[in-house]
């Protein structure tokens, strides 16, 4: 008899009631109405969801996002919009300015971590471009290069110096490279 009791507390432990109502009188009715095959009543009311089915969110086209539009934000309205000009290629490296004790008797607090870098270095692939034809504009959080057949607005994942900046053109491989200092506070790992 104990392990048929157990063996009822483990059912109503998986399987707990849907209703608030806990009494014992809906317990005992359950028992006596077992039948295989779900009443007519209980067909059209009951609806299995599957956990794994996707949640279907329906949203209005007036209604505004909770998310935050980074890119709209950056949009200014004193520089044009070209649509019709092509994204370049680019990438974002780090420069570190480390000296002997730095590296040979580990003096400083730096770390090979983006943390303890100085120039942020950013590398734009503009094939068939003159350096003569091409505007940069440098702003603490993003960098705008516009040329006759590209034009990009890169967001910067660090603040910047806007006039402490260097660029130079290689004209071979057709590269522009910008090199920023990078706006830190100064902490324990920045001195």
């Amino acid at each position: 008899m104990s392990e048929f009791y157990e063996i009822q507390q483990l059912v109503k432990l998986f399987n707990p009631p849907r209703d608030d109502d806990n009494s014992d009188s809906d317990d005992e009715n359950l028992h006596e109405n077992t039948s295989t095959e779900p009443s007519v009543e209980s067909k059209h009311t009951q609806k299995k969801t599957n956990p794994y089915d996707k949640v279907q969110i329906e949203k209005k086209d007036n209604e505004k996002s909770d998310v935050y539009d980074f890119e709209s934000s950056l949009t200014s309205e004193d520089e044009p919009s070209p649509d019709w000009k092509k994204t370049p290629k680019w990438n974002i490296s780090y420069r570190q300015q480390v000296s002997a004790s730095d590296v040979f008797l580990q003096m400083g607090a730096k770390t090979p971590a983006t943390a303890s870098c100085e120039d942020m270095i950013v590398t734009i692939d503009l094939p068939g471009q003159h350096v003569q034809n091409m505007d940069i504009k440098v702003h603490k959080n993003e960098l705008v290069v516009y040329s006759p057949n590209f034009s990009v607005k890169i967001p910067l994942p660090h603040p910047v110096h806007p006039q402490k900046g260097d660029a130079k053109w290689d004209k071979e491989q057709e590269k522009l490279t910008v090199t920023l200092r990078m706006e830190r506070e100064f902490d324990f790992i920045n001195f």
